[in-house]
């Protein structure tokens, strides 16, 4: 006797027909659930063998084929699993089902969907719609059938209180509770701020959202709630946790540098800081080309690390990068900010109008021309020209003049042809190395700036080549160049793996508990054959830059075990020029026979014996 169901509803209970109890032996072919938590089970008619221990009944749904009534009138049935006969069980411990999916079983837990099982209008498997259609939503599992064929079936409801079908338990994840399942999500959004963030799903205690607005957080899981929201699992840079807050309170980004914000402000350049080409920091120039510059910051975003980066244009509409908030000042508009200046200036020309405002509206009146003020302040304006603010000697303020219309000269970058030029307060280009704001910069002999990643190399190189080489008495240009020619500008696998930039190897039964090991292949010229061979040799590795250069000049300076004096031609008070230390380095600090010409074009191409 089978039932088939064709939606969910409450299912009676079946009764043993009533003119069956005076049968001795009945054949029923039922299904049924063992519903008594101390139920009994016997292996023989007698019921002297009781095997209720053998197996675990509680709630399955087993096959009933036949009955017995004892003397006692009480009914037995007899009973089977899928696979077995299992024997006799008093009438009174089972629930007699419509069919083989058992009796209705209440269960009230909240699951999500995986999307990989069917969902069935009925036992009967015969109308379906697929799992995926719901995949990770959550919904209410209002009841549960131990099916005869060994799977567990949900009854779901969604939050509206419409049933929805029966689905494999194996297609679904328990919920901790009506927020479903939490699902591994592991990308960047940024805060709205009209929405709260809640410190759990009770809703019992939250935050406002707006305390965040606009700052980037990483959603490392989503719940698919059962009211039918997708909440987000926030944490900050630092891995801790912030809360929950419903997703439409987010805007999903790309990537850790938040969404693009409007902005729309005029900034001023200050501070130490590149321009970056990408959120993977790749630069574009670094900020001491504009410093003091005026220019348009169009939009924002709110990285992850905390930090805010202004996307920044000049006043042709060309993109210059993006830059940390931190190396601007927000200005109240196109003039820039104002910055101390403190020269006398002569007005040479009539050409240049000296203005009250930067409205442009308003003149200053009288006749100008070859008097001289002092200029207290300059503007870098948005439109790239330097207006001087200038007060007579009465300190009386008289307005503000476009710098070309004074005789004003000044250490400042300048752009010509794609081309930047540093010139200084006498008004001469500069050639060679610079240190400008706290960085080292290279002129060619036409005054162009090269800005390459070589360039910047040496240039982050300098300061701690100067140092340790004046510790030791040794040629910074040698030292600059080795580092050039031994990382290949600081891009050798040595150099960014183990900032080895010197190619030191490691010494075996000697440089133990010294100096990490690290594996490269290297080429090494064989002086027997002429030829060049590669092996697999260990290189010290270094925890930063500077105790590599140190290492490198201690190599220099106390020679090798059998000879401290082995490289004493590059002592500088043995070395008359860089030339003598490259000489005496060829053949012993490498067996490269061009070696120490090859250090020579180095220090040559760029100026590096400026140094010395």
């Amino acid at each position: 006797m089978e039932v088939e169901i064709s939606s969910e509803s409450e299912i009676d209970e079946i009764k043993i027909p009533q003119n069956k109890v005076d049968i001795e032996s009945t054949v029923l072919n039922l299904y049924g659930s063992i519903i008594n938590k101390k139920y009994k089970l016997f292996s023989d008619r007698e019921l002297e063998h009781d095997i209720s221990n053998q197996y675990d009944l509680i709630n399955k749904t087993i096959y009933i084929t036949d009955s017995f009534i004892t003397e006692n009138k009480e009914i037995y049935f007899s009973i089977s699993d899928n696979q077995k006969w299992l024997g006799y069980i008093p009438e009174k411990d089972v629930r007699i089902s419509s069919g083989n999916q058992g009796v209705h079983q209440d269960y009230g837990k909240y699951v999500s969907i995986k999307g990989d099982f069917d969902i069935w209008d009925g036992f009967s498997w015969e109308t379906s719609i697929p799992g995926s259609k719901y995949t990770n939503q959550t919904f209410q599992a209002r009841g549960v059938y131990h099916h005869f064929n060994g799977s567990r079936y949900l009854s779901l409801y969604d939050n509206k209180g419409d049933w929805l079908g029966y689905i494999n338990e194996l297609g679904t994840t328990l919920g901790n509770g009506d927020q479903g399942a939490h699902h591994a999500y592991g990308k960047y959004v940024s805060i709205k701020g009209d929405f709260d963030i809640w410190d759990g799903f009770s809703w019992e205690t939250s935050i406002p959202g707006s305390k965040y607005t606009n700052q980037t957080f990483q959603a490392k899981g989503v719940y698919n709630h059962f009211n039918g929201s997708r909440y987000l699992s926030l944490y900050d840079s630092k891995g801790k946790w912030i809360g929950y807050i419903n997703e439409q309170g987010t805007s999903l980004a790309k990537g850790q540098q938040g969404v693009y914000h409007n902005y729309g402000r005029y900034i001023s350049v200050v501070g130490n800081y590149d321009f970056w080409q990408n959120f993977s920091w790749s630069s574009r120039v670094h900020s001491s080309k504009y410093q003091g510059q005026t220019f348009l910051a169009k939009g924002i975003y709110y990285h992850f690390n905390g930090s805010r980066y202004l996307s920044v244009y000049d006043n042709k509409g060309n993109w210059l990068g993006y830059l940390n908030a931190a190396g601007a000042k927000v200005v109240s508009g196109q003039q820039g900010a104002y910055q101390s200046y403190g020269k006398n200036v002569t007005i040479k020309n009539n050409n240049y109008a000296i203005w009250r405002n930067f409205s442009w509206s308003r003149k200053a009146s009288g006749n100008h021309l070859g008097k001289t003020y002092l200029a207290k302040g300059v503007y870098h304006h948005f439109n790239g020209s330097r207006y001087l603010s200038l007060y007579d000697s009465s300190d009386r303020w008289i307005g503000y003049i476009n710098s070309l219309g004074t005789n004003d000269s000044y250490g400042d970058w300048v752009q010509r042809d794609g081309k930047w030029y540093y010139y200084t307060k006498t008004g001469q280009v500069t050639k060679g190395w610079a240190k400008i704001d706290n960085r080292w910069h290279y002129f060619d002999a036409n005054g162009v700036n090269i800005d390459t990643n070589q360039a910047r190399f040496i240039s982050s190189s300098i300061n701690d080549a100067l140092t340790i080489t004046k510790k030791h008495q040794l040629f910074p240009s040698i030292m600059l160049a080795q580092a050039v020619l031994e990382s290949n500008y600081g891009t050798s696998e040595l150099a960014l793996k183990a900032n080895n930039f010197f190619g030191m190897k490691f010494k075996e039964n000697e440089d133990e508990g010294k100096y990490e090991k690290y594996y490269v292949e290297t080429k090494e010229y064989d002086a027997t054959t002429g030829e060049t061979i590669t092996i697999r040799a260990a290189f010290r590795k270094y925890p930063t830059r500077l105790q590599s250069f140190e290492d490198n000049a201690l190599k220099l300076r106390l020679g090798v075990s059998w000879d401290n004096n082995y490289y004493s031609g590059t002592w500088r008070e043995n070395a008359k020029t860089y030339k003598d230390a490259s000489k005496a380095l060829t053949g012993r600090y490498a067996t490269d026979p061009n070696y120490g010409q090859k250090l020579n074009t180095r220090i040559e191409t760029w100026k590096l014996n400026q140094f010395d």
